[in-house]
């Protein structure tokens, strides 16, 4: 392992990454209904043919500020917690996105989104209590091992595959809704996975830049305890793929608000980004073989509550 004789700098800390945790995926939270407010805005004041692409878009800047800001506290909270703990911690923001749902884009609170809330509520505290808080410290060439393990080949086959079978599910919706309209029977069909497919798409991407994210805190933690990390082509691999998949997380929840209420795209979104981190972590980090049989028993079934 790395870190040696200093592993101890951030070992006890784990409180420290859960302030920082949630703390920034408030302010994630709040730029992604700024994102959305901004949809809203274009639509309603430009017609088709002079509507601007999100980039150009003022509020949709300065909610995209948000995100890297949140995300930003989000990826130092990495070098402290677990990822199994850390990402759950973050989807407390759940009770925030009901908030600013209401405040700036005006959409209902119905009793089915209170009793949703509150399960997820429930799920992220449970999973808190029972999950490993300590981090360990890794190398590149141990981090690049662990990529190499058969089980993470069958995780990364499955995601791989669930991302082709969303992105060409919702292409295939995105063109019968423009050539045979909302009402065609074509369309209903697939109606309710049309919504889905954009926020899971976001969160599996998601998911993995926090696992590439992780990785990178790991790097930079034992780098600063004397021991440079960034001096192979495999930390640089792990940066890249981080960018890529922040980026496609970033497109395709820019994707789904355009198109749907954030009432709905957001907690979609925790749900498939929340899952598939916390079973990422502990298929790569092996985060699950340092707990109980009670620890694990609770654990999963709070985290597939989430």
């Amino acid at each position: 392992m790395g870190c040696g004789k200093h592993e101890g700098g951030t070992k006890g800390m784990w409180y420290v990454g859960v302030i920082l945790s949630i703390v920034g995926s408030i302010g994630t939270n709040m730029g992604v209904n700024l994102q959305k407010f901004s949809f809203m805005r274009e639509a309603k004041h430009r017609c088709s043919t002079e509507k601007r692409s999100y980039v150009r878009q003022p509020l949709w800047v300065i909610g995209f500020l948000l995100v890297v800001g949140g995300s930003t506290l989000d990826f130092v909270a990495l070098g402290f917690l677990p990822q199994s703990l850390a990402t759950p911690v973050g989807g407390s923001t759940m009770v925030a996105n009901v908030a600013f749902a209401s405040l700036f884009l005006k959409e209902k609170f119905t009793r089915s989104d209170a009793i949703g809330t509150a399960l997820v509520l429930t799920g992220i505290i449970v999973v808190a209590m029972f999950a490993e808080k300590e981090s360990a410290c890794y190398t590149v060439h141990e981090l690049v091992a662990l990529y190499r393990e058969p089980l993470f080949a069958v995780y990364a086959t499955l995601i791989g595959l669930a991302c082709i079978a969303l992105y060409l599910l919702s292409r295939k919706m995105e063109r019968v809704l423009k050539e045979k309209g909302k009402s065609s029977p074509e369309y209903k069909r697939f109606s309710k996975l049309h919504p889905v497919s954009y926020p899971a798409l976001s969160g599996l991407f998601g998911a993995q830049s926090v696992l590439f994210a992780k990785s990178m805190a790991e790097l930079i933690k034992t780098t600063f305890e004397g021991d440079n990390q960034f001096v192979t082509f495999g930390a640089y691999a792990i940066t890249f793929s981080m960018l890529v998949c922040v980026f496609l997380q970033i497109h395709w929840l820019a994707h789904g608000l355009q198109h749907f209420d954030a009432v709905f795209i957001v907690p979609v979104f925790q749900c498939f980004f929340i899952s598939i981190s916390i079973f990422g972590g502990g298929v790569y980090f092996k985060e699950f073989a340092h707990m109980t049989p009670l620890a694990l028993a609770m654990f999963s079934v709070e985290g597939s509550q989430d």
